[in-house]
């Protein structure tokens, strides 16, 4: 029977210590058809600070960044291959779209846009019940290639999983 899931993978930080790194939200839906293969979509909102989080030392970054907004996107199939009890593998492949619109003064404003592949590989490790690791490489399109040193959709992540 297919099960429904949702998901905010948003990376939430205090904006008094944090200002220069906030992601919000980071939303994934899907739809598991079966243990083995799902269909997943997802969105992340990269809240005034276009595709790239600013270097909080960096002046020019940090003025560079404030006018612009950018988000990702995709819809993607997802095969999760067990290894064992504990360990689990999956990866995901689809289509990604990626935009942000730059605010340079109050009267010039400029759209731009990208439409690639999505890729995602990742492992998860069960430490216990309530307990786990995972760690996944995610791309979003050709974003990168695009907007150069401005993008950064894509990359590595490492999560801690918690339950109660």
């Amino acid at each position: 029977m297919p099960r429904p899931y949702m998901s905010n993978e948003a990376v939430i930080s205090d904006a008094k210590l944090f200002s220069e790194y906030r992601v919000d939200p980071k939303l994934k839906a899907g739809l598991d058809l079966n243990p083995y293969f799902s269909i997943e979509t997802g969105y992340q909102n990269l809240f005034s600070r276009g595709f790239h989080y600013p270097y909080p030392g960096s002046n020019d970054e940090l003025e560079g960044a404030l006018g612009s907004y950018g988000s990702a996107g995709y819809v993607a199939a997802k095969l999760t291959v067990p290894i064992d009890d504990r360990l689990t593998t999956y990866g995901k492949l689809g289509i990604a779209d990626t935009r942000r619109l730059i605010h340079d003064s109050l009267t010039t404003s400029a759209r731009e846009g990208d439409i690639g592949p999505y890729a995602n590989l990742g492992a998860q490790y069960k430490l216990n019940d309530k307990a786990s690791v995972s760690a996944q490489y995610e791309k979003f399109g050709d974003s990168a290639k695009k907007f150069g040193n401005d993008s950064n959709a894509s990359g590595m992540s490492a999560k801690a999983h918690l339950g109660f």
